[in-house]
């Protein structure tokens, strides 16, 4: 299957981020094997995430949605390689940390390159279950995270446009995703819009 490449309406937010990944990680052939593997997972059934809070004592369906931009300017975003890192992360939902925490001393853990940088690195997050940032082990991909059946899952992860039926099928809002995503079935570029 051929890529699209990477041009001008490409969101901001991912350029950056894959920027970033080319700088700290290095786009090593075994960093974009691990971007196929992990796209090409299968799926769990459609559902639609499920929403948190930042305030684990208020009703999650009462509390208004936050976007939280960890990243911006000259900033990629939040590293983060350990729980303690994690924790550091102003406004996020605890579940949201715990998940992140463990997802980056996941990776640090099993990293078998050296120098560069390895963990995650959040750049944005909705307090309603939706977040985008970098995943760099020995090479690295852009992931997007969400609350799916109460739990923080990666549910796609790319070097290029995000999928159009991933977007679709969680319902992931523009602010997170960005307006353009990719149709792999019909090879096509699309416009993306959802609140």
């Amino acid at each position: 299957m051929t890529s699209p490449r990477l041009h001008a309406t490409t969101p901001a937010r991912l350029l950056l981020c894959a920027a970033t990944l080319l700088v700290l990680g290095g786009c090593s052939s075994q960093g974009a094997d691990n971007a196929s593997d992990t796209a090409a997972a299968p799926r769990t059934p459609a559902s639609t995430p499920t929403t948190s809070s930042p305030d684990p004592t208020q009703d999650p369906a009462s509390a208004p949605s936050q976007l939280i931009p960890y990243g911006g300017g000259e900033s990629v975003g939040a590293e983060v390689r350990t729980t303690a890192d994690a924790n550091n992360l102003a406004g996020a939902p605890d579940s949201f940390k715990k998940f992140i925490g463990r997802t980056a001393e996941r990776l640090t853990r099993g990293a078998t390159c050296e120098g560069g940088y390895v963990g995650v690195t959040v750049q944005t997050l909705r307090t309603d279950g939706y977040a985008v940032g970098g995943v760099n082990e020995c090479g690295g991909y852009v992931a997007l995270w969400a609350i799916v059946d109460g739990d923080w899952k990666e549910i796609d992860a790319t070097q290029d446009l995000w999928d159009c039926a991933v977007l679709a099928e969680y319902r992931v809002p523009s602010d997170i995703a960005g307006d353009t995503c990719y149709d792999y079935d019909a090879q096509a570029q699309h416009s993306y819009q959802q609140a």
